[in-house]
């Protein structure tokens, strides 16, 4: 995620030489203290767009600091929000001004959003040097944690990737995180008790289809755009009375290449918060919260993460008050596959079956010649020396399995279905087949030369 650097202080730093906390109350007091919420509309291009946004501000007289979520573009479609310190706020009776500066590939840019207060609400104008789009026009609200669908809302279990935090209004937008990814809600429509829209992530687009019902959840399903199957969901409300306070999350590495579950220790934790991480190659689903003191969050960092490398956590509470650097976790390299406790299990439960790839049963009709199917027996006892280096039955100019070679490996191309196998794609049945998570377990097994 991005995370802009304010003249050498992080916002948690600049709240603390106002005496304040990182987290602010979720409500405006006497001033703009608090959680802002609203959408920005810019301009680029000839066309214009509009994306959800989020302040968090603490002031003391004129000046002050805070966070604020914002999205990676403001020329096209964002595929991340990301925290950023706000560099500078500066009061002058009912105007506020708040710079940000953002670090990009192109180099370091300056955001000024120049608002007014009025009737309750901060409105104007957002001017910067960022060649890409012609800056725009602001318009923020208080979250008000008393409206009903204003919430940080999470799945009550680990059965869903999805949070969702509505943004009410004249014109409603929204930000979701699915998979770890913040992403916009777009189209979001509000009727009733009812709420449509599409989750535009860095991965995906995800129809939105959900009721608020009488037991004060929102449920529906969640079908995406290229028709591949969701399982129904069920989100509950965050606690807006008392944010969480992370005391620690372990253990302290990170393996690359798999999701870690990583656990959670703390106080008054429910659901309804998120974790953003400092690095867009490592995400962190919706946690699961078990108690108020212990919960758990899955955790993925890309296979090409560097070993060593440190992932700072920020917490977004359902309030929508912000926490900088709850934790920070290392990164350790990817361990070898295990063939005996990764690969041979697949192949115990898809593969080594009744009639597919076991040793055959005299008189079975299942064996008709005799032979396994694919004259390949994949048991505990036979399957490692049956594939490496052997000629495939089906396709003897290609051999099961190649160390160091996925390419060349028979048994990768029949798992991925590729063009030139002969005869069905594996498992057999399918689909489903296997994940691609597992085929990529697979392909790395191979690269790292098949080892035993």
């Amino acid at each position: 995620m991005i995370r802009t650097m304010m003249a050498g202080l992080t916002a948690a730093a600049a709240l603390g030489t106002l005496g304040l906390s990182q987290t602010t109350s979720t409500r405006p007091v006497g001033g703009i203290d608090g959680v802002w919420i609203g959408s920005l509309e810019t301009s680029a291009d000839g066309s214009r767009y509009q994306y959800p946004v989020l302040f968090n501000l603490a002031t003391t007289k004129n000046t002050g600091g805070g966070v604020a979520l914002l999205p990676d573009e403001f020329a096209g479609n964002p595929e991340q929000l990301g925290f950023e310190g706000l560099r500078d706020v500066q009061l002058r009776g009912k105007r506020v001004t708040i710079t940000v500066v953002r670090e990009t590939e192109r180099g370091l840019f300056h955001l000024s959003f120049k608002l007014r207060q009025k009737r309750g609400e901060l409105r104007g104008k957002l001017a910067t040097d960022d060649p890409t789009f012609k800056g725009g026009r602001v318009t923020l609200r208080p979250l008000d944690g008393d409206q009903p669908l204003q919430h940080l809302w999470t799945a009550p279990d680990r059965s869903s990737p999805l949070a969702l935090l509505i943004l009410g209004g004249k014109r409603p937008s929204g930000i979701g995180l699915l998979g770890g990814n913040f992403g916009v809600l777009r189209e979001l429509v509000l009727v009733g008790n009812r709420v449509t829209g599409v989750f535009r992530g860095a991965d995906d687009d995800i129809n939105i289809d959900l009721t608020l019902n009488k037991k004060g959840l929102l449920a529906g399903s969640l079908p995406t755009s290229d028709e591949r199957a969701v399982a129904d969901v069920t989100l509950l409300p965050g606690n807006t009375n008392a944010p969480p306070r992370i005391t620690r999350l372990g253990p302290a590495e990170l393996k690359a290449g798999v999701f870690n579950e990583v656990a959670i220790r703390g106080r008054d934790l429910a659901p309804g918060f998120v974790f953003d991480t400092s690095r867009d190659d490592v995400s962190a689903n919706a946690p699961a919260v078990d108690s108020t003191g212990r919960g758990a969050v899955s955790v993925f960092v890309n296979d090409d993460v560097p070993s060593g490398t440190p992932v700072d956590f920020d917490l977004l509470a359902a309030d929508g008050s912000i926490d900088l650097g709850v934790a920070r976790l290392i990164t350790v390299g990817q361990a070898p596959v295990d063939y005996r406790t990764e690969i041979q299990p697949i192949f115990d439960t898809t593969c080594a079956l009744s009639g597919c790839h076991v040793t055959p049963e005299l008189g079975n009709p299942l064996y008709p010649d005799g032979k396994a199917a694919g004259d390949l027996i994949l048991e505990t006892s036979n399957s490692y020396p049956n594939l490496l280096n052997q000629a495939a039955a089906e396709a003897p100019s290609f051999q099961r399995v190649v160390p160091g070679d996925p390419e060349l490996s028979y048994l990768i191309k029949k798992l991925r279905g590729d063009d030139d196998l002969v005869g069905n794609r594996m498992p057999a049945g399918g689909p489903p087949f296997l994940s691609e998570e597992v085929i990529a377990m697979f392909i790395r097994w191979v690269e790292e030369g098949a080892i035993r």
